[in-house]
């Protein structure tokens, strides 16, 4: 389970948003950013519940 706030309202975005390709990237970028500082257990709780997995296809599709 997400500890970290910024990572778990990143999370939803994911798994919940409907957004402009431009909207993705910031996405992408302030993912980058926090995963970044979080902790291992935060970096491994987001791995394992698949939005990341889901952007990159995203970020994929979009290019």
């Amino acid at each position: 389970m997400l500890k970290n706030k910024k990572l778990k309202e990143l999370e939803n975005k994911i798994f919940y948003g409907d957004y402009t390709d431009d909207e993705w990237r910031e996405i992408d970028k302030a993912l980058d950013e926090e995963f970044a500082k979080a902790s291992e257990e935060d970096k491994k709780a987001f791995i394992d519940n698949g939005a990341g997995n889901m952007l990159a296809m995203i970020m994929e599709y979009m290019d």
